[in-house]
């Protein structure tokens, strides 16, 4: 792939990549065969529309990956915060049925406005899709 500086390097090693880089897990394709070919399916794509609407905020570093596992299935984005907080994001194309990006996005900075974090509570979730802050149960999946 290319960045705005040039082609992004395939891999750094450990503590040598931009501190701000967010990771997209759950991704249903498989990687392409070669560098800089197209990801194929749509839910790279899907992931990548909501990193915009993260920057730039004051607790955008708390982001650290866009878990895409459920996009295959019509399920939501989520988000995972460097302390490991998880937050039901919602989908880039779900319309009326969420609430809209800048609802979301008041959420989070009330949270961070609040006490600096947008963590919910250890073993909670947030789900920012709804017209209310609703904090729920974390789901943990069996491995």
């Amino acid at each position: 792939t290319t960045g705005s500086e040039g082609p992004v390097p395939a891999v750094w090693p450990s503590g040598s990549g931009p501190s701000d880089l967010v990771v997209v897990e759950g991704l249903s394709e498989p990687a392409p065969n070669r560098p800089g070919d197209p990801w194929p399916g749509g839910s790279l794509a899907i992931a990548l529309r909501v990193l915009p609407d993260l920057a730039g905020h004051a607790w955008s570093d708390q982001i650290a990956i866009v878990d895409a596992s459920a996009i295959a299935h019509g399920g939501p984005i989520a988000l995972e915060t460097v302390r490991g907080g998880r937050l039901i994001w919602g989908r880039p194309d779900a319309g009326a049925a969420e609430v809209p990006v800048a609802t979301r996005l008041a959420w989070l900075d009330a949270l961070h406005a609040g006490n600096g974090s947008i963590d919910p509570p250890p073993a909670r979730q947030f789900d920012l899709r709804l017209d209310y802050l609703a904090s729920a149960p974390r789901r943990v999946a069996v491995r």
